[in-house]
């Protein structure tokens, strides 16, 4: 389902999808949905901050950002 829902919202092969959120199945699950896309998984820790956020945005050109809250 997350994957049918990413593909709906644009998400294809080489864009760029950070993954936020703690060690836990769903946290997995949203890796996989994302690379079921054959978009790039870039899993980040759910304790990042707001700017170190934005910094990671601007530097990768991420298109989309999953968090697990």
């Amino acid at each position: 389902q997350i994957a049918a829902n990413l593909k709906a919202l644009g998400i294809t092969s080489q864009l760029g999808v950070a993954v936020i959120g703690k060690n836990s199945r769903y946290f997995i699950a949203q890796c996989i949905a994302v690379m079921e896309c054959d978009a790039v998984v870039m899993p980040l820790s759910h304790q990042i901050k707001t700017e170190e956020i934005n910094k990671i945005i601007k530097t990768t050109g991420l298109h989309a950002i999953l968090d697990d809250q």
